[in-house]
């Protein structure tokens, strides 16, 4: 799954989404969404890293601008995240290895 899959799927960003992708990559509602509403997804728990994937302008009180990866996001969003199993298999995946990397490169050191 990519941005531009979820993209196409006709799912946007939001900074406080009422939608999100578990575990297995199964799209959950996490709050109400009325018929017309559009579907909404926090592309930060989609992807790791340091770089600016966009600029948000969801408009949410609080919206975090520039919309960096799940193990970039401010620890609250990160707790509450893994909290409500928000999080993608794939994105966990890619933390454990960018940490055991860092561990392995300090080590060495």
């Amino acid at each position: 799954m990519t941005i531009n899959d979820v993209v196409m799927a006709g799912i946007r960003h939001s900074c406080f989404p009422n939608c999100a992708y578990s575990f297995n990559n199964e799209l959950v509602f996490i709050d109400e969404v009325a018929p017309g509403d559009k579907i909404t997804v926090d592309f930060s728990t989609l992807f790791t890293g340091h770089s600016v994937l966009f600029r948000c302008n969801c408009g949410c009180n609080g919206c975090r601008i520039n919309i960096l990866g799940f193990d970039q996001l401010p620890v609250y969003f990160q707790e509450k995240y893994l909290r409500l199993g928000m999080v993608p298999r794939e994105t966990l995946k890619s933390i454990d290895i960018q940490i055991n990397s860092t561990k392995h490169t300090s080590n060495v050191r």
